[in-house]
């Protein structure tokens, strides 16, 4: 991996306008991306993992452009694409491509996978002839997992993880530094799950790929990160190279998040801790003050509720950042 970002946020925040959300004539917002400023290093996988509706979708979309952010800077490649226009966003597409949850939504119906990646294809390679696209086309097929004679089918015909083939194969197929993979098992069957997976790491390995891989599983996560980043109700609350997150998290969601992952030992389950979160997640038009987790923390104390925390570097170093007034597993004067 280089040390050079490829990708950098600053403050990225997204907002949406509610709908009849005026109170006291005072307009209301959905802050589905509060304040999230993170690097993503050339090479690396960060993955971004929360339960549904803290934000990571919108995030995904903001990365590759394809909703603008309401503030903040965002950078790839170390130029500034915050709010490019449309058009001067065009050279950009080859190089940052976003692999959808549902590639039935995301493939176009009409076309046969031919076409599909044909499409891609001439992006890359302007001035090609058909025969030549053609033939990348099964070869980048192929190279996915898929037969030739797949080529001629239409997305419908296809089965689900088959579909998705197809998606990282046309995503790929432009040459990208970038991929958002948004939710890209979720939709799968179990079985299916673990050759996605292998498939998109062999393909980083294969063609140099940068990843942002977005997903509510945190066992998926571990499977293909070598960040994660935790996010709750539109904030980034923790990130940790994997291997030191997942043996001791910091920030309370994330050692609640972990302590439900399925694990298929009787005896692991007997005497692990499960932590049950009280309440629900508050509603983002009217997020709690304070640390936004404090409502369902079994840890919150007073301050907790008044002052908000900000993501700074947990004792240990640099490369563990949490927003949390307690952290745990800190020095023995913790609270905790």
């Amino acid at each position: 991996m280089s040390s050079a970002p490829l990708v950098r946020l600053e403050g990225l925040r997204k907002y949406f306008p509610a709908r009849g959300g005026w109170l006291r004539g005072k307009r209301m917002w959905v802050r589905a991306v509060d304040d999230v400023s993170f690097d993503v290093v050339a090479g690396e996988t960060l993955g971004l993992v929360g339960e549904s509706g803290c934000g990571k979708s919108t995030l995904a979309r903001c990365i590759v452009r394809l909703t603008e952010p309401t503030a903040g800077r965002l950078e790839f490649a170390g130029e500034d694409i915050t709010h490019r226009s449309m058009r001067e966003l065009k050279p950009l597409r080859r190089d940052v491509q976003l692999i959808f949850q549902d590639p039935l939504t995301s493939l176009n119906p009409r076309k046969r996978v031919r076409q599909i990646l044909g499409d891609a294809l001439a992006i890359r390679h302007p001035g090609a002839g058909r025969s030549a696209l053609d033939i990348e086309a099964e070869s980048l097929l192929r190279r996915v997992g898929l037969p030739s004679q797949f080529m001629e089918r239409l997305p419908r015909e296809l089965s689900g993880g088959q579909r998705q083939r197809v998606g990282i194969a046309r995503a790929v197929a432009v040459g990208p530094k970038l991929i958002v993979a948004d939710e890209p098992v979720s939709a799968l069957d179990v079985s299916v799950q673990a050759d996605i997976l292998n498939l998109i790491k062999d393909l980083q390995a294969e063609f140099g790929l940068t990843i942002v891989f977005i997903s509510h599983d945190l066992g998926v996560i571990r499977h293909v990160s070598d960040r994660v980043g935790v996010m709750y109700l539109g904030r980034l609350v923790e990130m940790a190279p994997s291997e030191i997150f997942y043996a001791a998290p910091l920030h309370p969601y994330s050692e609640a998040l972990l302590s439900a992952i399925p694990t298929p030992d009787p005896d692991a389950r007997l005497i692990r801790n499960e932590i049950v979160l009280k309440g629900d997640v508050p509603n983002p038009l009217s997020p709690p003050r304070g640390c936004r987790f404090h409502t369902r923390c079994p840890y919150a104390r007073e301050i907790c509720a008044a002052v908000e925390p900000r993501l700074t570097a947990a004792s240990g170093g640099a490369e563990r950042l949490v927003a949390c007034h307690f952290p745990l597993r800190q020095e023995e004067s913790s609270p905790h």
